[in-house]
């Protein structure tokens, strides 16, 4: 598990990171302590550039691997935005490492210096409908956004899995452009939900190849054979998508399943005995 805390190290940016324009002395408003479990992976820096942006400067342990670090960078970045609101982010690094890893979390590179504008759909909903690395968990506070004719808290859980799956796989998009690409396709307004084809479809245009699976013995198993995905399934109030991630041990963090929970984690075996007792079950996998 990875998390961000204020930092306990004295540590300070090197000269060689700075860069003059974006820099001004006192300027600092929080260190951070990037870590997993007990372990240190980097640290970061918040502060104010010139500008009057704010400046996100991370130093990464040479030895992590790339999708630790971009898990890390995505949590930071994800803090900027839930404790300052800002409406762009400026970060730098001499790391080569973190040119891949900026743009999987929306930044672009400008000259040095990386940019990331943050869109005016994430500050009509509140902070708590995301968990730390800025997955979408709390349908249920998200009625200030349209999808077809509806809001996203009424027929909204496939984009949101749709979005989720997408940033899982390091091909991040806006909640918008998410929405409203997926919305442009139900011919009946989103009367329906998300229709799994067309979901799958869209998945394929962005460049994600999935793997289908149909019905609780296979869906399981394929489940268990992935890295991540969106299962469609049934409840007693009719049916539900989510995303979910598989870690280590063999269990997945399911996403928007428990509204507003952060970190919800079942054994695949667990989960449809608890929420998928229903007889529809479609899904779509990365393996």
């Amino acid at each position: 598990m990875i998390h961000v805390q204020p930092s306990l190290s004295p540590w300070q940016v090197r000269q060689e990171e700075l860069v003059p324009e974006l820099f001004i002395a006192g300027s600092e408003l929080e260190k951070l302590t990037v870590r997993e479990d007990n372990r240190i992976i980097g640290y970061a820096a918040v502060y104010r550039s010139r500008n009057n942006d704010f400046v996100l400067q991370m130093r990464m342990e040479l030895d992590e691997t790339p999708l630790l670090l971009w898990h890390a960078f995505s949590i930071a970045a994800n803090h900027v935005i839930s404790a300052y609101h800002p409406d762009r982010i400026l970060s730098f690094s001499e790391d080569p490492r973190m040119k891949r890893i900026a743009a999987k979390n929306l930044f672009y590179p400008k000259g040095r210096i990386y940019q990331r504008t943050v869109e005016e759909w994430r500050y009509r909903i509140p902070d708590t409908c995301f968990d730390q690395e800025g997955y979408l968990i709390d349908q249920g506070r998200m009625r200030s956004l349209p999808f077809g004719w509806f809001s996203t808290r009424e027929k909204g859980c496939g984009w949101i899995a749709a979005y989720n799956l997408l940033k899982l796989n390091g091909k991040e998009q806006t909640m918008q452009e998410t929405a409203e690409g997926l919305g442009r396709w139900g011919l009946a307004g989103e009367y329906f939900g998300e229709n799994f084809f067309l979901l799958v479809f869209y998945l394929f245009r962005k460049g994600l190849r999935t793997k289908t699976a149909f019905g609780k013995t296979a869906a399981r198993a394929l489940m268990k054979k992935s890295r991540n995905g969106i299962l469609l399934y049934s409840h007693g109030k009719g049916s539900h998508y989510t995303a979910y991630r598989v870690r280590s041990d063999g269990s997945c963090y399911f996403f928007n399943v428990i509204y507003g929970k952060s970190g919800y984690v079942q054994t695949v075996d667990s989960f449809f005995e608890v929420h998928g007792k229903g007889w529809k079950v479609m899904l779509a996998a990365v393996c």
